[in-house]
């Protein structure tokens, strides 16, 4: 089998260094996830390994698949279709694709997996798109402070291995811990015995032989302070293992918590929803309690965005809103940002929380306390997006809208906000295509299919078969046990304590 490497691979741009890579390699037919943080030169890296000059020995037949865009006169699966035959046509050894799931919904997504996995060659692919990985990929290359790290298994496998690295890191610290107090206690003890050693015995005090004993006691006083200051050194010396970081729960609160968080807040009846006089969605009858994280799903063009609009300017009779909601929108434009004015400035605008949730918020988003006051115009695309989703999660706003939220997000960033989302006491309306972040955030769903709007309150009742129930079921399971592991750090949070008493009565039912 053919083995493909490439050694000392080094990018810099300007004075910066992008990556330094000693080696990689990779067998014939490997399928591998490229990772990382925006920024860090993924997408170097890729051109670098697929261009005509590319440093990877043996010489190989490659591909790179452009990235998946929309086509007004073509469906996802045409348009999937269509790349997919130029990628087989090319009968290259090694492909490469870049975020190739970024504009498809979940059928055309499951669609491409599919495709990929009976692809006779390499796939080297960049994803953030974590359940993809799961399903394609056999190797992760994570590209991290200027190196490659390299997991030879599928996402999953990736994460249980950074969780483990995680533990032992935990486990090194407190060993490190009990020795260092150990030391220290024996020191104490050691310096206490040696002081105690100057002193003659009473009943010799007066004796002729006193002077002889105290040069005695003096002596054994030296040995022993010698031994106190090699104990002192010895713990000096000791390498300092750091304390791992951890994230506790953001504990905070909403406006109008208590009014919004009993009983529907938002409630539409018999509305068709249209858009360029087009039926899209038939006889909406949909309901949201407060407090409910709500899944939009359907395929592209089915009008889910159509319905967040129409539910954000709620001028139609048959939708009814709570008085005390306030909606936040996020929407892909980012009209709420002022590009003139820093990350904190924007945020603080409107913010409605205390400065010290608002830094705690940024930087669980990935922005340190050095970049808050760098200018939104300044930024990259992504973190234009993580400033948006902070202004509206911070504000006075306690129904949050979100449309397709985790595109251009890397995957912490994406863990970040499944936390921030999963803990956040108010009510959240998302429409999003990346499986993984819908099982770890929604508590309930709802999916546009033949032009209805099918609610999983009711999905007995429908014609959803028992495989759909079965999923359904896994995915509340998932969100349940991420709240045990939750309020195992945090037991008496009360937000953390009613999502998991929903969540329970939800799988009782089921």
């Amino acid at each position: 089998m053919t083995y493909y490497q490439a050694n000392n691979l080094t990018k810099n741009i300007g004075a910066s260094n992008i990556f330094k890579i000693k080696h990689l390699g990779f067998h014939q037919n490997d399928r591998i996830g490229l990772i990382g943080n925006n920024g860090v030169g993924k997408t170097l890296l890729l051109k670098l390994l697929s261009s005509d000059h590319s440093p990877l020995t043996p010489d190989a037949k490659k591909f790179l698949l452009p990235q998946i865009k929309p086509n007004l006169n073509l469906s996802g699966g045409q348009i999937v279709r269509k790349y997919l035959d130029q990628t087989f046509a090319s009968n290259a050894d090694i492909i490469f694709l870049d975020e190739p799931t970024v504009d498809l919904d979940i059928h055309n997504i499951e669609f491409l997996e599919n495709q990929l996995k009976h692809y006779q060659g390499t796939i080297i692919v960049i994803s953030h798109d974590r359940t993809f990985l799961d399903h394609t990929i056999n190797t992760i290359w994570e590209l991290q402070d200027h190196h490659l790290n390299v997991y030879h298994g599928n996402y999953s496998y990736y994460r249980n291995a950074k969780k483990h690295k995680n533990e032992l890191a935990w486990k090194n610290y407190y060993q490190d811990q009990i020795k260092r107090k150990q030391l220290e206690h024996a020191t104490v003890v050691q310096e206490i015995q040696t002081n105690r050693s100057t002193k003659v015995p009473r009943q010799k005090v007066g004796n002729n032989e006193s002077g002889r004993e105290k040069g005695y006691y003096n002596q054994k006083q030296g040995r022993m302070q010698h031994k106190v200051n090699a104990m002192k050194t010895r713990l000096n010396k000791m390498p300092q293992v750091n304390r791992p970081q951890i994230e506790k729960p953001i504990k905070m609160s909403v406006n109008q918590e208590d009014a919004i968080n009993k009983g529907s807040i938002l409630t539409i009846n018999h509305l068709n929803l249209k858009r360029n006089h087009k039926l899209l969605i038939k006889d909406i009858n949909f309901k949201i309690n407060g407090g409910d994280k709500v899944a939009l799903m359907g395929s592209n063009g089915s009008g889910k965005t159509t319905l967040l609009n129409v539910i954000d300017e709620h001028n139609d009779s048959k939708i009814a809103i709570h008085s005390k909601v306030k909606i936040g929108y996020f929407k892909q434009q980012l009209e709420d940002l002022n590009v003139h004015q820093t990350i904190m400035q924007n945020v603080t605008s409107t913010s409605f929380q205390d400065n010290e949730m608002v830094r705690t918020v940024l930087a669980r988003l990935g922005f340190k306390s050095n970049m808050i006051n760098q200018r939104v115009a300044t930024l990259s695309g992504g973190e234009r997006v993580k400033v948006s989703l902070a202004k509206i999660f911070l504000s006075d706003a306690n129904l949050l809208m979100l449309d397709e939220p985790t595109n251009f997000l890397d995957i912490s960033a994406m863990n970040a906000l499944q936390k921030l989302l999963a803990n956040y006491p108010g009510t959240v309306l998302f429409v999003s295509h990346d499986r993984y972040f819908l099982n770890q955030v929604a508590t309930r769903k709802v999916t546009i299919q033949n032009h209805r709007l099918i609610d999983e309150r009711y999905q007995n009742q429908s014609s959803h078969n028992h495989d759909d129930q079965k999923e359904w079921l896994m995915l509340l399971k998932n969100r349940q046990s991420s709240l045990i592991n939750e309020l195992s750090e945090d037991p008496h949070n009360p937000h953390l304590n009613q999502a998991f008493k929903k969540i329970s009565q939800r799988i009782k039912k089921l």
